[in-house]
């Protein structure tokens, strides 16, 4: 057994691990952090480790396949990032085959010589790793989505009944995590034909509202010019122009909407390059910081709502922009998630203007119908979309 102090200090990393996950919103941080603050209390000095992530190749039924995700010391080549290795070739791993199977931590102590790390072997004397430990997690099916793996090197104890109980503790924390996670994500994807439902009828009342609205501006202007009175005529015939071209588009979004709302969410999609879309911003004043959009990011969604939801974020930069300010266009690709985040900056976004902004409805409506999520920041719009 542990002492006291150990127990404490483990305790408190722990705490850390439930707070940390619970804050971070990416899975692949949220992975990352917890692992490494598990190596801190069991690998020891130095701390190795390793986070697979597990998948079926071709038309397999079972796992068969995992990624290396994350781990320490990048430098080692076990551990580069990317690496993909087979589960079952060319010899079976059984250590981590028989974690995943059984959905429980295995410890394959003395590993040099132990049956269930035989496949290994080579690997641990080269690196003189004693003991590992295979932590399964959890992904959002209840099935092993990810298998931690942490070695203690020659010179160590094994790993004991202690380090099992803890690794074991911060598993279920972040298996939890992760299935919160994607279980928000579900109920968004549910969601989606509701919010559309609710933006068809929001925009159905505000084009009847700019209906009368725009027979009131004309009625004003024939009766300004009846008086001879000529700047109120002009002044309310361009209301009335502006109404009308906005009830276009407002119409033009509705019908997008209902068709998306008609053929299903699987339906109305055409694959479509980011970069395609970020033409709407590649002349002055808008900055595409990072160069180019990656060629090989897709967008699979109803191209005419996606190109409508790029054109509402660039009207409604430019009517928040400073004067004479450079508006910034930045992304940052999750491979892990499948996501891009797009960063839209100008000193002008201030969250409280948008209670009275009706672009940002607009913006808000159509991310969250293409299963995305929006963030209004001081000075910046977060938009966050799936991609190919």
């Amino acid at each position: 057994m542990e002492d006291e102090s150990e127990w404490s200090k483990r305790a408190g990393i722990l705490k850390e691990v439930a707070v940390s996950a619970f804050e971070i919103e990416d899975p692949f941080q949220l992975l990352a952090d917890a692992a490494t603050k598990m190596a801190l209390a069991v690998c020891g000095q130095p701390v190795q480790f390793v986070i697979l992530k597990l998948f079926r190749l071709g038309e397999s039924e079972s796992l068969d396949a995992y990624q290396i995700i994350f781990g320490m010391p990048m430098d080692s080549v076990r551990h580069g990032q990317g690496d993909v290795g087979r589960l079952f070739e060319p010899t079976p791993k059984i250590a981590l085959l028989q974690a995943i199977e059984e959905k429980k931590i295995v410890i394959a102590n003395k590993a040099q010589e132990n049956k269930l790390t035989d496949y290994m072997q080579d690997h641990a004397v080269r690196k003189d790793i004693a003991h590992v430990a295979i932590v399964p997690v959890e992904n959002a099916d209840n099935e092993i989505g990810w298998l931690f793996v942490f070695d203690r090197v020659d010179g160590s104890a094994e790993f004991n009944t202690d380090d099992q109980i803890f690794l074991e503790r911060c598993a279920e924390i972040a298996s939890a995590s992760i299935r919160r996670h994607y279980n928000d994500i579900r109920e968004r994807k549910k969601s989606a034909p509701l919010k559309s439902a609710v933006l068809l009828t929001s925009l159905e009342d505000i084009i009847g509202n700019r209906d009368s609205s725009i027979g009131l501006f004309m009625e004003r202007s024939k009766k300004a010019k009846e008086k001879g009175d000529t700047s109120t005529a002009e002044y309310y015939m361009t209301m009335a122009f502006q109404n009308l071209n906005q009830m276009h588009r407002d119409l033009g979004l509705m019908n997008d909407v209902r068709k998306f709302l008609q053929h299903g969410l699987e339906a109305e999609k055409e694959k479509k390059l980011l970069s395609e879309y970020l033409l709407i911003f590649a002349s002055e004043p808008f900055i595409l910081k990072s160069g180019s959009a990656p060629s090989h990011l897709f967008l699979n969604h109803s191209e005419k709502l996606v190109g409508g939801l790029f054109t509402w974020i660039r009207e409604y930069m430019l009517g928040n922009m400073e004067i004479d300010e450079k508006l910034e266009i930045d992304f940052f690709h999750k491979p892990i998630q499948k996501e891009v985040d797009l960063l839209f900056s100008c000193s002008g976004f201030q969250p409280y203007k948008t209670v009275i902004d009706p672009r940002i409805s607009r913006i808000s409506s159509i991310t969250e119908i293409l299963d995305g999520v929006i963030r209004v920041e001081e000075n910046r719009l977060r938009i966050t979309l799936p991609v190919m």
